[in-house]
């Protein structure tokens, strides 16, 4: 079964989210709900293991590497949810709503709605910045 773009966007907010959150002051308390969510939908306890070996390997990576390893383990995880909710869609829901919880955490660097879209027409320009951008 092929995910919707909704669908593939949401697991990939919540992988997004919960590597986030390994960098975070809130990582014990973003863990437990996300170790308790995957418990509770039929994914292996095992899991655990995985949880924290990638945060660990976020944590020991140097400057250079850590945003690359980011991005591979939050796409990593996506893969993982995306098979989860086709198992399981009843856990949709839930993942949307622990996307928001992780994100409330006090010291979390969750980011929980980062969407953007712009469409430009001939000769038009879009330009998109989270800050200080210089033109000319």
């Amino acid at each position: 079964m092929e995910l919707s773009p909704d669908l593939a966007n949401l697991c990939l907010a919540a992988g997004t989210t919960l590597v986030n959150s390994m960098t975070s002051d809130a990582w014990a308390a973003a863990r437990d709900a996300f170790l308790g969510f995957l418990v509770r939908n039929g994914d292996p306890a095992s899991r655990e293991l995985r949880l924290d070996s990638d945060r660990e390997a976020l944590r020991l990576a140097s400057d250079d590497e850590k945003g690359l390893l980011a991005d591979k383990t939050s796409a990593i995880w996506a893969t993982r949810l995306e098979d989860l909710v086709e198992r399981n869609p009843e856990a949709i829901t839930e993942l949307a709503s622990l996307i928001k919880l992780i994100g409330s955490m006090p010291g979390s660097n969750a980011v929980t709605n980062a969407g953007v879209q712009q469409q430009a027409g001939d000769g038009g320009l879009n330009i998109f910045s989270g800050r200080d951008t210089k033109i000319g």
